[in-house]
């Protein structure tokens, strides 16, 4: 090729290298995109199906573990952790359109303060049903909870003793062992007032004296 073709081809050349990279830089933006679509709509799934966050009528009590399509597991401690290992699954596997989904036992803050363990989806199916119709109605989008609970936390078992539990992995813990072990006690621990609760937006950590503190702070979430 003579230096005068090279010369005329060179624009050309120049012109296709900056429309690949502007298609691979067009790609990569869709494709994280995509990542987030996926992420969102896993967590409002999983909300949806237990009825948690600020417009359901529970609260996830982390840790949880959720179930990733593949059959892997995740163990997170916060919605924010909840978002970042499935954002990361799924940049992993592309092409995967299945959602994680929830293991059980799973536990759940009720708006009395009450802890409930659901063993199985028919068991939540259950316990959420009688809350559907009040809560979908008023509020047809989920959002994720606004605060999260500080330990260590007391909790008062139906027997009456109070237990302090100094942290979630603890909590978790006995919770587990207390079902196994009265599998036919009348009725469910339920958290101690006051507590402290963390607001995500800023980190500025509230006390809750009493149980219809709880709820305000939910109402007041949903906006």
């Amino acid at each position: 090729m003579t230096k005068t073709s090279l010369k005329l081809f060179l624009p050309i050349f120049i012109l296709a290298a900056l429309f690949i990279t502007s298609c691979s830089d067009e790609d990569t933006a869709v494709s994280e995109q995509e990542i987030e679509n996926y992420t969102e709509d896993a967590i409002y799934t999983m909300q949806r199906h237990a009825m948690c966050g600020v417009r359901g009528c529970f609260e996830f009590m982390f840790p949880i573990t959720i179930i990733f399509p593949d059959g892997g597991e995740a163990e997170v401690d916060s919605y924010e952790e909840m978002r970042d290992r499935i954002r990361r699954w799924k940049t992993d596997n592309p092409d995967a359109e299945t959602k994680p989904n929830l293991q059980y036992p799973l536990d759940l803050l009720t708006n009395d303060a009450e802890i409930v363990t659901v063993n199985s989806r028919e068991e939540l199916r259950d316990v959420v049903k009688e809350c559907v119709r009040e809560f979908v109605n008023k509020h047809p989008r989920l959002n994720n909870s606004c605060f999260r609970i500080a330990f260590p936390i007391n909790v008062e078992i139906p027997n009456g003793d109070t237990i302090t539990m100094e942290n979630r992995v603890d909590f978790k813990r006995f919770l587990r062992r207390w079902h196994a072990t009265n599998p036919d006690v009348v009725g469910k621990p339920k958290i101690v007032f006051p507590i402290t609760v963390i607001l995500k937006e800023d980190g500025t950590e509230l006390v809750l004296e009493s149980v219809e503190d709880l709820q305000a702070l939910k109402e007041e979430c949903r906006g």
